[in-house]
């Protein structure tokens, strides 16, 4: 049992690293503006998603 265990915490360890890793960065056109990058480090889960999501909704582009 104590070995399964270590393997899922093993799979979301390696998962949450993963995820920490992911950037992104948000472009206007209309205002010749690129915003810093973000990363999901400084913003975890959902409110990196959100970050993203606010900026989108600004007409930005984001990648």
């Amino acid at each position: 049992m104590k070995k399964i265990v270590s393997i899922l915490f093993a799979a979301a360890l390696v998962a949450s690293f993963a995820s920490c890793n992911k950037c992104v960065t948000c472009t206007n056109t209309e205002l010749d503006y690129t915003t810093p990058e973000y990363c999901s480090k400084d913003y975890t889960g959902d409110a990196f998603d959100l970050l993203v999501e606010s900026y989108e909704a600004l007409d930005y582009t984001c990648e």
